[in-house]
């Protein structure tokens, strides 16, 4: 009895939002890791251009979007096993 009641009260609160509103929610997040990847290859391209240093900054600019975008969509996917395992517990 503890330990179910243990976790019940660790859990976070039922998301009560319509499932629209979870969609959309879940879409700006994707958006959002979807920009720290593009955005800074895109600087360093202009940069590059601007300062005649091509193709470094551009190279740099996308090694240091990937890192970022990648670190965005792991946080992502922990978000999504802590909604699974929460969605679990409510379904015993």
């Amino acid at each position: 009895m503890g330990d179910a009641d243990d976790r019940r009260k660790d859990s976070p609160p039922d998301d009560d939002r319509a499932p629209y509103a979870k969609a959309m929610d879940w879409a700006s997040r994707i958006i959002s890791a979807s920009l720290m990847m593009a955005l800074p290859a895109l600087g360093g391209f202009f940069v590059d251009r601007w300062l005649g240093t091509a193709p470094w900054l551009l190279i740099l600019g996308a090694i240091v979007g990937l890192v970022f975008g990648f670190w965005q969509l792991y946080k992502l996917a922990q978000l999504s096993n802590e909604d699974d395992r929460h969605s679990d517990l409510h379904r015993d």
